[in-house]
């Protein structure tokens, strides 16, 4: 992993060192400062594309562009400074607006044309620009028109180039094939050939030539015919127009690139939307297809119930003579599965316990007389991960002329299960740690109502002992309203941008490391998390507590990113988690055979996982190698 990362930072930061060659070493431009941009639309789609985890790429490579290109090492690096700040901002607003890089929907088109192209440019080119105002290498005078040289040749950079990087990358990422080569090739042929012919071959009064040829590339072949189409039709209108074949008068031939960018951009953006209407009602289409093909295969089935409750998210199944028929998205979601593999392996949907299931068949057959009759049970199944799922199962059985069709209506009771379970293990648990509090402290309470024949020493004696066994009662008492709270969903989330060493060292100070135990911290310094400060510090107290009371005398704090998150973790070397108890790890008041003796209660794992469920985060545990256990949790990144 860490070698193909590294390849694709010294791939992006190549590119972005010959894209931004192009540009600079143009006629047209003004020193670092040109009109034709290529870097920005290459890093928004490598952001994009490979994560924000990319952006040495793009420092590296705009700090060598311009390093290279006649400012000092210092204004290069400040000016890769907004350069990276550009790319992070675009990836971070169009992440927040929903965007998709296939541009398969007008709102992703307008998305990028609005946060990428007029929205992050300005972040590099104010900085830019101040950055060689400051350094001597601008006159104030010309703040104005160089900023505005600066922002607009990113912003065609994001319009004209992003587009095609982000559909062909998303091509080659879903492993998508390119219908109708010949076809492509044709067409790629005569674009190149009008646009030869009308930006060099001074036949520049005929532009609206190439719009048939533009309108074909994005009728056929959607986004990836109208952005790569329009990268060609830019790239040699550009050539011609710096070359001079492309008269504008009454402007300078930079003002003569920017107006004909400027037209570009427009055509660009209308064909790139053209693309994405087509997309979006030939998928339209296709659903409704699909549907309307399941119905005919399943004419008698009830059209209003299954619309009903697939609103609903509750499951829905049809079997023909013990074979599946049909499974709606909420079932699939419920199980984990696929329909193909549901469809594919008959006995993932069967409901345990089994034998009751055969036996409610056998019933209801016994009782069909050619209408439908119905019945209630509740179930449990079991997800591909695993884990157990409740339910309530409501069955109807008809006649159909395949033969007995079973349908079923799958409602997920989990939660109110878990809750039910958690109420109950709470009684039990108040009851049974309240209890010994309780009896001590009445006993010493009647101790003391015969002070009289009581030396002082005694006195003083019962009273540390009553107030002893009153804060274990508030702390076990604390402990349980924390995590009811949790479990019934009252804790005030607030969502802020937390530094994860900060985290660490208020859960240190919380938990202090107790006497022949040693403690390893390795957090690099800037990593931040976007999460609620108090439940980060908590559960990371919690995992601390936890490794401290079950470990091994070394205990280790790691955090590094990971697939697009933060991972903390803390990882111990004793004996790790009994194989009994990982499937029931987190789950409140799971005790192995070392918890009484240690003083635990099963709460903090519990209070864990609650508390990840409930801020967004991802928590698991898994052996530490060559021994011992390792809990983390995956934060969102800042």
């Amino acid at each position: 992993m860490r070698v193909r990362w590294w390849v694709s930072i010294g791939v992006v930061a190549l590119c972005y060192v010959g894209a931004a060659k192009v540009g600079i070493d143009l006629p047209v431009s003004h020193g670092v400062i040109t009109p034709v941009w290529i870097p920005t639309g290459l890093s928004i789609a490598a952001v994009v594309l490979l994560g924000f985890g990319v952006w040495p790429a793009v420092a590296i490579g705009a700090l060598v562009a311009n390093g290279t290109s006649g400012v000092g090492p210092v204004v290069a690096a400040g000016i890769a400074v907004g350069n990276t700040a550009e790319a992070l901002l675009a990836g971070y607003l169009l992440r927040r607006a929903g965007f998709r890089p296939s541009l398969a929907r007008v709102r992703d088109v307008v998305a990028l044309v609005a946060l990428g192209a007029l929205v992050a440019p300005a972040i590099s080119a104010t900085n830019g620009v101040t950055v060689l105002l400051a350094a001597g290498d601008l006159q104030a005078g010309s703040f104005g028109s160089e900023w505005l040289l600066w922002w607009f040749g990113d912003a065609m950079g994001a319009v004209l180039v992003a587009p095609v990087l982000l559909v062909w990358g998303d091509l080659v990422r879903t492993t998508k094939r390119l219908d109708h080569r010949v076809e492509a090739v044709i067409v790629a042929a005569a674009l190149i050939a009008v646009s030869a012919w009308v930006f060099l071959g001074g036949s520049w009064q005929y532009p609206y030539l190439l719009f048939p040829l533009l309108v074909w590339a994005a009728l056929r072949f959607k986004q990836v015919g109208a952005a790569t189409a329009m990268v060609v039709v830019g790239a040699i209108a550009v050539w011609g127009t710096v070359e001079g074949s492309v008269p504008i008068g009454g402007v300078t031939r930079t003002q003569s690139v920017q107006i004909l960018q400027a037209l570009l951009a427009v055509v660009a953006v209308a064909t790139l939307l053209i693309g994405a209407t087509l997309a979006e009602r030939e998928s339209g289409e296709e659903r409704i297809t699909g549907l309307l093909d399941e119905l005919s295969r399943r004419e008698r089935l009830n059209v209003t119930l299954l619309s009903a409750v697939s609103d609903l998210g509750e499951g829905f199944l049809v079997t023909d003579s013990g074979r599946l028929t049909y499974a709606n998205e909420a079932y699939c979601q419920m199980t984990g599965y696929t329909l193909e593999e549901l469809m594919a392996f008959p006995s993932l949907i069967e409901l345990s316990p089994p034998e009751d299931r055969e036996e409610l068949v056998r019933r209801l057959r016994s009782r069909l007389a050619g209408g439908a009759v119905e019945d209630h049970y509740e179930a449990s199944l079991v997800r591909k991960d695993g884990r157990i799922v409740f339910v309530e199962v409501a069955v109807k059985l008809m006649q159909s002329e395949e033969g007995p069709r079973l349908i079923s209506i799958i409602r997920d009771v989990s939660e109110r299960k878990r809750m039910e379970v958690f109420r109950e293990e709470f009684l039990a648990y108040a009851a049974h740690e309240l209890r010994g509090p309780i009896a001590t402290i009445r006993g010493f309470t009647d101790l003391l109502r015969n002070r009289k024949k009581l030396q002082d020493k005694d006195v003083d004696r019962a009273v540390e002992r009553i107030e002893a066994n009153a804060e274990t009662m508030a702390v076990r008492f604390e402990r349980l309203m924390g995590l009811a709270r949790v479990q019934r969903g009252g804790l005030d989330v607030r969502p802020t941008v937390v530094s994860v060493l900060d985290v660490v060292r208020v859960a240190m100070s919380e938990v202090p490391v107790p006497e022949g135990r040693a403690l390893d911290v390795d957090v690099p310094e800037g990593l931040s998390i976007h999460t609620d400060r108090h439940a980060a510090e908590q559960i990371l107290s919690n995992l601390l507590t936890n490794a401290y009371r079950y470990g091994g005398p070394h205990v280790r704090i790691s955090a590094a990113p990971r697939d697009g998150r933060v991972e903390l973790s803390v990882a111990d070397d004793g004996e790790g988690v009994p194989a009994d108890l990982v499937s029931r790890l987190f789950e409140p008041f799971a005790q192995g055979p070392d918890s009484k003796e240690s003083g635990g209660a099963g709460l903090g794992l519990a209070m864990v996982r609650a508390l990840g469920e409930t801020c967004g985060m991802e928590t698991g545990y898994t052996p530490a190698e060559p021994n011992g256990a390792r809990f983390h949790v995956s934060f969102p990144p800042a």
